[in-house]
C-alpha cells in the first residue's frame, strides 16, 4: 500500500492509500457521508481488488477522515469536483480509470460525476438515494429546517456519531433532487448493489433507479443486508458480486 496527497481544485490534500496490482486498471473507491476511506468494508473491498488484478484507491473526500478542508464546506458538488482531481491525477501518471465505486452518498456523487464527466469505464452504485430531496427536505420537519436556516445548522447523532448538518450541504444536496435524468446520461455498464434489510437508505431507492439504467447494467438486491454490511458474510458477498462484475467487462 502507498499512502499519497492528491491535491483538488481548491489546493486541499486529499489522503488516500494505493493497493497496487500489476495492471494499470485503476478502481477508485468513494465513502459515504461522516464517513472515512479507513471506515466499514472500504479498507477491506480495495484489498481484494488489488489481489485481483485491479489497482485500489481509496481516500478522503475534502473536510473528511485525514483530508484538507472544512468539514462545514462540504456538499456533493465540491465532492463531484474531489473526484475530478483524483481521477485527473491518476490520468497524468496513465492509469486507467475503469471503475468508480460509491457507498451512499459516495454512490450519489459517482452517478453524478460519470453523467458529468464521463471519466471512467464503469460504475458501482452501492446504495444510493434517488431522489436527494428523500435526504434533506423531506426527511427533516419544518422545525428542524427552520432552526437549520436560523441557526446555520443542525446537530444530530447518527451512527454513534455526533455531526452538525450545515445550511449550505443541505440545499446543495435538495437543489440535485432526483438523479435519475443524470443517471439515464450515463452509457458505461454501472452495478447498483443494495441490501434489502438496509434501514439508513431503503432499497426502494435503488428500485426506482433501475428503470434508469443502460441495457449493459446490473441490479443486485442482497437479501437481510444492511447500510453497511458489517457482518463478515455479507461483506464477503458484497465485495464477490463487485469483483466477478468487474471481471466479466
Amino acid at each position: 500500500m502507498k499512502r499519497l496527497f492528491i491535491k483538488n481544485k481548491n489546493g486541499e490534500k486529499l489522503a488516500g492509500i494505493l493497493h497496487e496490482s500489476k495492471s494499470n486498471k485503476l478502481v477508485i473507491v468513494c465513502h459515504g457521508r461522516v464517513c472515512s476511506k479507513d471506515e466499514h468494508f472500504y479498507p477491506e473491498l480495495c484489498e481484494k481488488l488489488a489481489t485481483n488484478g485491479f489497482n485500489a484507491f481509496r481516500f478522503d473526500f475534502s473536510g473528511n477522515g485525514k483530508s484538507e478542508g472544512k468539514f462545514e464546506d462540504s456538499t456533493i458538488t465540491k465532492e463531484i469536483e474531489d473526484i475530478k482531481s483524483i481521477v485527473d491525477n491518476f490520468k497524468r501518471k496513465n492509469y486507467e480509470i475503469f471503475c468508480l465505486i460509491g457507498h451512499s452518498q459516495g454512490a450519489v456523487e459517482v452517478l453524478l460525476h460519470q453523467a458529468k464527466y464521463g471519466s471512467t469505464k464503469s460504475v458501482v452504485d452501492i446504495a444510493a438515494y434517488a431522489d436527494q430531496r428523500d435526504a434533506t427536505t423531506n426527511k427533516f420537519s419544518e422545525m428542524q429546517i427552520e432552526e437549520l436556516n436560523k441557526v446555520g445548522f443542525l446537530q444530530l447523532n447518527a451512527w454513534g456519531k455526533t455531526f452538525n448538518v450545515y445550511k449550505q450541504y443541505f440545499y446543495d444536496r435538495a437543489n440535485y433532487r432526483d438523479i435519475r435524468k443524470e443517471v439515464e446520461k450515463i452509457k458505461v455498464p454501472i452495478l447498483v448493489v443494495h441490501g434489502t434489510g438496509d434501514k439508513d437508505v431503503p432499497i426502494a431507492n435503488s428500485e426506482k433507479i433501475v428503470p434508469a439504467l443502460n441495457k449493459k447494467s446490473k441490479f443486485i438486491p442482497l437479501s437481510g443486508m444492511d447500510h453497511f454490511f458489517e457482518d463478515r458474510n455479507y461483506r464477503a458477498e458484497l465485495i464477490n458480486h463487485i469483483i466477478k462484475w468487474l471481471n466479466s467487462l
